[in-house]
């Protein structure tokens, strides 16, 4: 009867746990669990909690900042009243407004307050990476810690130095980064993540190899089986800005911007991503935009020698000329477009370093590449557009006044069929990865069991056919007698055989294994 309840509450156990748990996932990001720790909702049995990381405080302040200002203006307005500045019934009005005010503020502060400590958490554990954000929609993005490649930093003003604060990037094979965003001490962070994500790889079983064949032409066959193809590569334009590169930062493009102010781009790359080219717009289109602030530069200059009378309104004139060119010079070094192995990105920086916009689309939406050449002396200068189409609501790239359109067009489609052959390489190998280990270990069995194979069965034969037989099992017949015991069976029969059929012997022996047999005799 208690093994009936057992079995009964086994399958009770097992059918709870495969039905939907109605949870407040709104309110709550927590619960106590039967032992009286915190568990988050989704928890796995064997997961661990490392560390719960929420927004910095000082952005609790600026929730706050509403009912400051309300107890503010009521202060203002008490201190009105002191002095009679305003009449009685303006200030009953006014005591109602403020009073509305203060206790929508206060509701406002405390919602916010609660969102930004209560809801919005990101949670590492000894298996993933969780960020869970947003109240009346809350959203929870997760990632396993396999899939970790790197872990970055980014403190960007003076402002988040001083207080602590920044965001960390998590990138991801195969996938868009996990931000952590507004975190304190994000280095702590990021050398949680790391630290966790070291001790994982470590406590994940190894990956397995097949057994090792003893046989050199089979090992060499299951090696050549078991050679990889190396991925195709394609040339990263950010090598000789290698040593801008810095493994505790965002991944993003080297090349700097802004002309001496060296501003870094503010697109972020991928795990795998990386930069193939930089296409910039033809020399001509700089020619063209320089030549009427050159010739005012030399007229300037000729009318301060000129008339000195007025030097000083020519030399201003001058000096902002010299200006304006330098302002051309370097819109026309940053109006770049980067392609990388995974996207092409048009960028765009408005009033040199105050603004950055960025339209971006990825190889497979590209559905066609056009190349449009205005007339025919920007055709015989090589120079043209191209307008990248695609599909959906993706934005189209324009690329205006391009030297050599036709050749970034092939290199467009190159690099659009590169990611192509990279995962085509990379299911190859896998698949070549995955027949080494299964032949590896078919083979090694085989092997094994070549090498101690049963003794033959070698009843009722005469004994130049046992000879024979046991000949291709790598073994020898010794008789050691005869028996009268077994009338009808022919004389010169095996009637019994030491070992028995079927016994493992090892054939590598320096000696044949031997089969002691018993033959029979008529008396």
């Amino acid at each position: 009867m208690s093994s009936t309840r057992q079995a009964q509450k086994t399958q009770q156990a097992q059918t709870d746990e495969w039905r939907p748990e109605r949870v407040h996932a709104m309110f709550r990001r927590f619960k106590r669990g039967p032992d009286k720790k915190k568990r988050f909702i989704g928890q796995q049995p064997d997961e661990v909690i490392r560390r719960v990381v929420r927004e910095h405080p000082i952005f609790y302040l600026g929730s706050a900042v509403p009912l400051l200002l309300g107890f503010v203006v009521l202060g203002l307005a008490v201190w009105l009243e002191g002095g009679h500045a305003l009449t009685g019934s303006i200030y009953s009005a006014l005591d109602v407004i403020i009073g509305v005010y203060i206790i929508g503020a206060a509701a406002y502060c405390a919602y916010s307050i609660y969102k930004l400590w209560w809801v919005n958490v990101y949670i590492i554990t000894n298996k993933r990476i969780l960020a869970w954000r947003g109240f009346l929609n809350p959203t929870r993005r997760e990632t396993t810690l396999d899939k970790v490649q790197q872990v970055a930093v980014e403190q960007e003003t003076l402002f988040s130095i001083v207080l602590n604060y920044g965001q960390v990037e998590v990138y991801l094979a195969g996938g868009k980064p996990l931000s952590l965003i507004k975190v304190p001490d994000p280095k702590g962070v990021r050398d949680d993540i790391q630290g966790i994500h070291q001790s994982y790889l470590a406590s994940r079983p190894p990956k397995a190899v097949p057994p090792p064949v003893s046989n050199p032409a089979m090992a060499a066959t299951l090696e050549n089986l078991g050679k990889k193809e190396a991925l195709p590569t394609l040339p990263n334009a950010d090598t000789k800005y290698a040593h801008r590169h810095s493994p505790a930062k965002l991944r993003r493009p080297l090349r700097r911007f802004g002309g001496p102010l060296r501003i870094e781009c503010e697109v972020t790359y991928e795990a795998e991503e990386y930069t193939v080219m930089y296409v910039t717009r033809s020399r001509w289109v700089l020619a063209v935009q320089l030549i009427i602030p050159v010739l005012l530069l030399l007229g300037c200059l000729l009318g301060a020698l000129v008339a000195r009378v007025i030097f000083g309104v020519f030399a201003i004139a001058f000096v902002a000329l010299l200006v304006v060119i330098g302002l051309i010079i370097i819109n026309y070094v940053d109006d770049v477009f980067i392609l990388t192995n995974r996207r092409v990105i048009d960028i765009d920086r408005k009033f040199i370093f105050l603004y950055e916009e960025h339209a971006e689309t990825t190889y497979d939406k590209i559905s066609e590449i056009e190349v449009i050449s205005p007339n025919a002396i920007l055709l015989a200068l090589s120079v043209g557009n191209i307008v990248v189409n695609t599909q959906g609501n993706n934005p189209n790239i324009h690329m205006r006044h391009i030297s050599h359109p036709f050749y970034i067009q092939d290199k467009i489609y190159q690099i659009k069929g590169f990611k192509e052959k990279v995962d085509k390489v990379k299911t190859e190998n896998k698949l070549k990865e995955d027949l080494s280990l299964w032949f590896g270990t078919v083979l090694s069995t085989l092997e094994n069991k070549i090498t101690s194979r049963g003794v033959p069965n070698l009843q009722s034969l005469d004994l130049w056919d046992a000879v024979e037989r046991a000949g291709e099992f790598g073994m020898r017949v010794v008789p050691i007698g005869e028996s009268a015991d077994y009338p009808n069976i022919g004389s010169g029969k095996i009637v019994m055989q030491i070992p028995p059929p079927g016994t493992a012997m090892d054939i590598n022996s320096p000696e044949k294994p031997q089969i002691q047999v018993i033959l029979s005799k008529r008396q």
